[in-house]
């Protein structure tokens, strides 16, 4: 049960991140980018935090649609091992 939790915390962590990311794009642009990872772009040049960041910002948006929807589906015996 507890990885369920786990799942779930980090759905909520990169939402939140990506919702604060947004706010400024919203503010300034007065539009919100159409995509999580083109929230994670207008962060990277924003802040100017180089292609590496960027790449793991993208991934992060990724990550968040893989748990927010399901689109893969785990192993749990593999999961539960490697605790």
């Amino acid at each position: 049960m507890g990885v369920y939790a786990i799942e779930r915390l980090a759905q909520l962590t990169i939402q939140a991140l990506l919702d604060l990311g947004a706010m400024p794009a919203i503010e300034l642009r007065g539009k919100r980018p159409e995509t999580y990872g083109g929230i994670a772009d207008y962060l990277s040049n924003k802040l100017d935090l180089g292609e590496d960041l960027r790449r793991f910002l993208r991934g992060l948006a990724g990550f968040r649609n893989v748990l927010g929807h399901g689109y893969a589906e785990n192993n749990r015996g593999l999961e539960e091992g490697g605790i």
